[in-house]
């Protein structure tokens, strides 16, 4: 995934759960590290998936690579 494609996604995430700032960009630097495999493909799917909860993940980086079961 492009370093880029994530960062949108990790703010489509904090404005949909209402964060007032983004993390710094270390932090999104740090957290695509740990995700990077995953292909661009799936950054869309995932984003809504994540925003479908009803709140948001503690771990987001590992929310990325677990299964998620919406209901």
């Amino acid at each position: 995934m492009q370093i880029e494609n994530f960062k949108s996604s990790v703010a489509e995430i904090y404005v949909f759960f209402r964060f007032r700032e983004m993390p710094d960009d270390a932090v999104i630097k740090k957290w695509h590290e740990k995700i990077e495999y995953i292909p661009d493909i799936a950054v869309k799917s995932i984003t809504s998936k994540l925003t479908d909860l009803d709140s948001v993940p503690r771990n987001l980086p590992k929310a990325y690579v677990m299964p998620l079961r919406i209901d």
